[in-house]
């Protein structure tokens, strides 16, 4: 009988492997974006240079996603560069299968590797890479810089998050349901619950990291 593998290690040794011989001269772009909320789901699009990789359908009905992804960066940011934590990784719960979303920092090269990016990127560069489990497979991968991953990410965070702040349906179709238990001081009329995802999804730690205004 045949031995089955390991579909997530087997798919991470492949990655290693290809990037073992060298990363690339430039870095790439990660392009994150997220549709109007239906029923309880949110999908998240990521692109890597334009190119969609997968659709990433987030729920509310388990665990809340988008405090997860802000945990996510935060964790990239804060140890960024050190052993053991330098390896940072996020599981979204779809419900009916699980996403990882995953970014570990290249440390150090070996003389002769071909690195350039290494070399080139003040904050360092790392190996990003997406795992769908429905998919059994890593639907997106590339060596990006650390500050590059995390601004695509949070940027698009927050312009979404304001973006919704106009529409009238968020509220009802995400927020209460995903952030029930932190409700309960809100009237359903308030103005203030259209600054209350914005509010959630922020982090100061970030924002200095990158160095902006929200």
């Amino acid at each position: 009988m045949k031995r089955e593998l390991n579909p997530w290690l087997l798919e991470r040794s492949k990655l290693y492997a290809k990037y073992a011989e060298g990363l690339p001269k430039n870095s790439s772009y990660v392009q994150v974006s997220f549709d109007k909320p239906e029923y309880g789901w949110i999908d998240m699009h990521v692109s890597v240079n334009y190119s969609e990789k997968d659709c990433i359908e987030l729920s509310n009905a388990i665990h809340e996603p988008f405090g997860d992804l802000k945990e996510w960066l935060e964790h990239i940011v804060t140890k960024r560069g050190s052993f053991p934590e330098a390896g940072s990784i996020v599981q979204l719960d779809c419900e009916s299968y699980k996403v990882v979303l995953y970014y570990e920092p290249i440390l150090y090269t070996e003389p002769g590797y071909r690195g350039h990016i290494f070399n080139s990127n003040k904050y360092g560069c790392g190996l990003f890479y997406v795992y769908n489990e429905a998919l059994k497979s890593i639907t997106a991968n590339t060596i990006i810089g650390t500050k590059d991953l995390v601004k695509s990410f949070y940027l698009s965070i927050i312009n979404y998050a304001k973006e919704m702040q106009q529409n009238e349906n968020f509220i009802d179709d995400w927020v209460w349901d995903a952030y029930n238990s932190d409700m309960h001081d809100y009237d359903a009329d308030s103005p203030e619950l259209k600054e209350f995802f914005l509010k959630q999804v922020r982090s100061e730690i970030i924002e200095k990291f990158l160095k902006i205004e929200i």
